[in-house]
């Protein structure tokens, strides 16, 4: 691993005039840093959100920098802002100067199509337009040019929405434009291949073993018998990084466990619940319900936590039901009370309806 830009507020002030200038390296390399960089603020339709606070930091220091036809960069690679790279992940932050927790995965969003030759360099006084910046994670090639996409987190959920709203389709050099969508975050395995006549409390006893970090294990058993599982489960992590180490000791994707290749994948990423409408939404999606559980005996489990009155209805779609709630707060307290219980034999996974696309 090596850092970039470790400059005392001095030096911060000084040109960056050649490739070697203010970079200090653990071990050799080789390439270059583009010193060039987009032109911001006067061309760009998007406001800075700072202007308000005393205008964007690093903009006047790149305006600041700038005299005649040469490229240069002034006050960039300060000590605030350390600039890392490490595994082919080019990162710029988080700042020194943050206390706390980092900020969740809803403050974070996804840029794709982002030109190859493009650094932090580039990056930074587009998105700071929206708000303060936590880091921006670009992804390398082996050429030290980015792979067309990088991942962009703020402090807080609020700019991480606005910069979605402003800066999709948003354009940085001539025609082309860039694409920013809402960041899922990473964090469950999909699991294939399992022996279907394998119970579920001796699957989840290997996986825990191999894997210590695993939270949770969702898998469900065929509905038409009750007694075989469907050949494949969930596993859930905490966050991203535990879920990445555990992938990373199935590479290529494949572990050979009772007598067969059990294939490991990313799972796809669920929806995202529209952050705007979260309080509206009221209503659980139950899955693997027993066929022989009526709608009945669902009003009895959920009148055991909430009061009945709290329940408006509760619909049945063959091994699915739908519990809708007067209010989110009974409907979230219902869920982390219910969520695992087990139906007739049957554990029961419990989510928050989407509402539909529009």
């Amino acid at each position: 691993m090596f850092e970039l830009g470790n400059l005392s507020g001095e030096a911060s002030s000084s040109l960056l005039t050649n490739s070697t200038s203010g970079i200090h390296e653990d071990h050799s390399m080789t390439g270059s840093i583009d010193g060039s960089f987009l032109e911001t603020s006067a061309e760009s339709g998007v406001p800075c959100k700072s202007e308000e606070e005393g205008g964007c930091q690093l903009q006047e220091e790149l305006a600041g920098g700038s005299s005649g036809g040469g490229s240069s960069v002034s006050g960039f690679y300060t000590v605030e802002y350390p600039v890392t790279q490490v595994n082919g992940c080019r990162q710029y932050g988080p700042p020194r100067s943050w206390r706390g927790p980092s900020p969740g995965y809803g403050c974070e969003v996804y840029a794709k199509r982002i030109p190859a030759n493009f650094t932090e360099v580039h990056l930074v006084p587009i998105f700071e337009r929206c708000g303060r910046l936590y880091e921006i994670r670009l992804m390398m090639d082996y050429n030290n040019q980015n792979r067309r996409y990088c991942f962009v987190r703020y402090t807080n959920e609020e700019d991480a929405r606005l910069a979605i709203e402003l800066l999709n389709h948003h354009f940085v050099r001539g025609n082309q434009t860039i694409e920013v969508q809402k960041s899922f975050e990473k964090c469950r395995l999909f699991v294939a291949n399992l022996p279907k006549e394998l119970d579920r409390k001796t699957i989840e006893v290997s996986f825990r073993s191999l894997f210590p970090e695993m939270t949770r294990l969702v898998m469900h058993n065929r509905i038409a018998d009750g007694t075989t599982n469907r050949g494949f489960a969930f596993m859930d992590f905490p966050d991203h990084g535990s879920a990445l180490r555990a992938k990373k000791q199935t590479t290529p994707g494949c572990l050979r466990m009772w007598d067969r290749d059990i294939k490991i994948v990313w799972a796809n990423p669920q929806r995202a619940l529209d952050h705007s409408n979260a309080d509206e939404v009221k209503t659980l999606f139950v899955r693997n319900v027993d066929l022989q559980v009526s709608t009945k005996e669902l009003y009895m489990l959920f009148s055991r936590v909430v009061d009945r009155q709290d329940i408006v209805k509760i619909s049945r779609v063959r091994e699915f039901a739908f519990v809708e709630f007067t209010r989110r707060f009974h409907a979230a307290f219902a869920m982390h009370a219910v969520q695992g219980f087990q139906l007739n034999g049957y554990t029961l996974d419990i989510e928050w309806a989407m509402p539909p696309l529009r």
